[in-house]
């Protein structure tokens, strides 16, 4: 098996170990290129996201990482209002993170909230 090349990893507030793997990474640059510009502020919201959400079939082990951009960031990148969204799948005991994005609520129909930051 391919060991996996990790760019960082961060603890969440459930205590749980999140990584960022250069594949990973490569896909978001890939697929959502405004937002993987954004990475370091991924690593620091996934410390203290807005909530985060569990997909509801929980066979899947799938989580919603719900974060606040800063306003500056969200201008200089013409993003609008919005969150980012890191989805984490649990794979062979590891969060990993699958991919990032932007959406404009925080929350997630198919899921139910497991944290709210106070």
């Amino acid at each position: 098996m391919k060991k996996k090349k990790n760019l960082w990893d961060v603890e969440d507030p459930l205590g749980r170990k999140i990584i960022l793997t250069r594949a990973a990474y490569s896909h978001v640059k890939k697929r959502h290129p405004g937002e993987s510009v954004l990475h370091l502020s991924v690593k620091e919201g996934i410390k203290n996201p807005y909530s985060i959400w569990r997909d509801i079939d929980k066979s899947l082990e799938v989580w919603y990482y719900f974060i606040e951009v800063e306003e500056e960031k969200l201008k200089l990148l013409h993003l609008g209002e919005c969150y980012i969204v890191v989805v984490v799948k649990k794979k062979e005991g590891l969060y990993n993170i699958a991919t990032w994005y932007k959406v404009t609520d925080a929350g997630k129909k198919g899921g139910r909230k497991v944290w709210q930051r106070k």
